[in-house]
C-alpha cells in the first residue's frame, strides 16, 4: 500500500515540475511599477514583450509615431516572431481536436493551387471546450484587450487580439496595413487566428500591438523611489474585469442580498 502511494506522489510531483518547465520560459515583469506585469520575459528568445492593453485604442499611424521616437527599443513584432510566442502556448495553425468543433473559415478568393493554411483566416471552435478556454486564460498573460467589448456590445468577447508586421514578409502590396493574430471566446465559441486575418487598425477600442523589444535589465521596484516615469507608453486604458469574474461577482451579490432578505 505505501509503495503505491509513494508511486503516486512521485508522478503527481514529476507532473507539476513538468508543468512549470513548460511554462518557466516566459516570465512576467513590471514595466512602469511594481505589480503592474507589463512586460512578458521570454527566456528563450531573449525578448521581452509589452502588453497588449498598453497599446490598445491606438491607430496605426499613432502607433508607429510612438515607436518613431522610442527610446526603449520597442518594435513592431512581425509574423514569425509572434507565431514562435503563441506557439509556446501550443496555439498553431493546425486544428486541434481538442478546443473544440473547428470551422476554419479561409480568405476569398482561395486559389485552388495553394494550400489552404496560407489562405486560412480564423477558425470557429463551436462549441469550444474548458481547454480552448484554459488556453484563452493562459494568452491574457500577455495583456486582455477584449472584455470591453466588440462592435456590437450585446455580444462580449473575452482573451486576445492584436496586429503583427506583415510589411516584414513582403505583403507592402497588400490594402491592408497588418494582421493579426488572436485567441478569444464568449460563452458559445472560440476564436483563434495565428496572422492571416488581415485588417486597418484605426484605434477602436479592441484594437492592440504586438510590441517586443531585447531584454533588458529588470528594473527593482522594491528599492523606495523606483518608478519609471519616462516611458513611451505610459497611459493604459483601464483594464475591465474579466466576463467570468464579472458573472460570479454579481452572482455573489445576488447570495448576499438573498441571505439578508431569509435572516429578517
Amino acid at each position: 500500500m505505501r509503495s503505491m502511494q509513494l508511486i503516486k506522489h512521485i508522478l503527481i510531483t514529476t507532473l507539476l515540475i513538468s508543468s512549470w518547465s513548460a511554462s518557466a520560459a516566459l516570465i512576467q515583469r513590471d514595466y512602469i511599477e511594481k505589480g503592474d506585469g507589463g512586460i512578458t520575459y521570454d527566456d528563450e528568445s531573449g525578448f521581452e514583450w509589452l502588453d497588449l492593453t498598453y497599446t490598445r485604442t491606438l491607430s496605426f499611424d499613432k502607433y508607429q509615431e510612438v515607436l518613431g521616437r522610442t527610446t526603449e527599443g520597442w518594435m513592431f513584432a512581425d509574423t514569425q516572431y509572434v507565431a514562435d510566442l503563441f506557439s509556446q502556448f501550443s496555439l498553431t495553425n493546425e486544428v486541434n481536436d481538442d478546443y473544440g468543433t473547428a470551422t476554419p473559415v479561409h480568405i476569398t478568393p482561395k486559389p485552388e493551387s495553394e494550400p489552404d493554411l496560407s489562405y486560412l483566416a480564423y477558425y470557429y471552435y463551436n462549441p469550444q471546450t474548458s481547454a480552448f478556454n484554459e488556453l484563452v486564460e493562459d494568452l491574457t498573460m500577455l495583456g486582455e484587450t477584449l472584455s470591453l467589448g466588440t462592435l456590437n456590445d450585446d455580444v462580449k468577447f473575452y482573451g486576445v487580439r492584436g496586429y503583427v508586421n506583415t510589411a516584414i514578409d513582403g505583403d507592402t502590396a497588400s490594402e491592408y496595413k497588418a494582421s493579426q493574430f488572436m485567441a478569444y471566446r464568449n460563452e458559445k465559441i472560440g476564436v483563434a487566428s495565428l496572422g492571416h486575418f488581415k485588417g486597418n487598425p484605426i484605434g477602436n477600442r479592441y484594437e492592440s500591438f504586438f510590441t517586443y523589444r531585447l531584454a533588458q535589465a529588470e528594473n527593482n521596484f522594491d528599492n523606495p523611489g523606483v518608478r519609471s516615469t519616462n516611458v513611451d507608453f505610459p497611459a493604459i486604458p483601464a483594464i475591465p474585469v474579466s466576463e467570468p469574474a464579472t458573472f460570479g461577482m454579481f452572482a455573489m451579490m445576488l447570495s448576499i442580498l438573498a441571505f439578508r432578505r431569509t435572516k429578517r
